[in-house]
């Protein structure tokens, strides 16, 4: 699939989002916080040595975007170089990032998510890797530069949905109330928080840059609009359930 392709798919994904009845979503994530520690049991696989085996092959990729980023100040100008070279020192902290859950966690369904996100890595690299073929075509790659940009911003408003979700849950089981209890608090946080995630969700459609001029001013603009409302929504979380220390923002701010 062409970079033209790629950019009206993703298109066309939007327009999806945007049209999908946001309640619905809603809906849906506090439906998960009733499904408290639901896990079915995984069969036993030999896990371990398939993990080591993905992940030596995303050390070989990695090896290959740090090559790339030599050929990319030699070959695009200074400011996509820049951006470009961006996305890969990106995707090699995200490897690392991997890397560490892999060394820290012996929970086996945590290590099937794992092997996911290795692969979805090598996928979304392999990809990048092929753009060396049209270094010579500035269009393609500013736009796959952007297209970039933009996709890992949704996928930010994606974590942080789901760092509500999460937050949320952990409140109704703290909070040492009976059901009855716990369902009267369900409904108040519904209440409160549901419009601050509705704002979280259409931060989606947020201005999008079409130059890279306009690329890193964008960057700041969106990303404190989306901490903005992240923190109104767990500060609204603990308003409920009175509590006096608020939860800082993760790291992926």
């Amino acid at each position: 699939m062409n970079v033209s392709d790629e950019t009206h798919k993703f298109s066309k994904e939007r327009e999806f989002r945007e049209e999908m009845p946001f309640r619905r979503q809603i809906k849906h994530y506090f439906n998960r916080i009733q499904q408290i520690f639901a896990h079915a049991e995984k069969p036993a696989q030999d896990l371990h040595g398939r993990i080591h085996e993905v992940a030596e092959d995303c050390q070989k990729l990695a090896e290959e975007l740090i090559a790339l980023k030599e050929k990319a100040v030699a070959r695009l100008g200074p400011a996509a170089s820049s951006h470009f070279n961006g996305v890969i020192e990106g995707f090699v902290k995200e490897l690392s990032r991997i890397q560490r859950e892999t060394e820290r966690t012996h929970d086996l369904t945590h290590r099937v998510k794992l092997t996911n996100r290795y692969k979805e890595w090598t996928d979304e690299v392999r990809a990048w890797l092929s753009l060396e073929s049209v270094f010579n075509q500035p269009r393609k790659i500013n736009q796959s530069i952007l297209l970039y940009n933009v996709q890992e911003y949704d996928k930010k408003i994606d974590k942080d949905l789901q760092v509500v979700e999460d937050y949320v849950r952990h409140a109704l089981l703290e909070c040492g109330e009976d059901e009855e209890g716990r369902a009267r608090l369900r409904m108040q946080v519904m209440q409160q928080v549901e419009p601050l995630l509705e704002k979280l969700h259409q931060l989606k459609n947020f201005k999008t840059p079409t130059t890279l001029e306009e690329l890193a001013g964008w960057r700041v603009s969106a990303d404190h609009a989306r901490g903005k409302c992240f923190s109104d929504a767990l500060h609204a979380v603990d308003s409920v359930f009175n509590r006096t220390e608020f939860l800082d923002p993760p790291d992926h701010y």
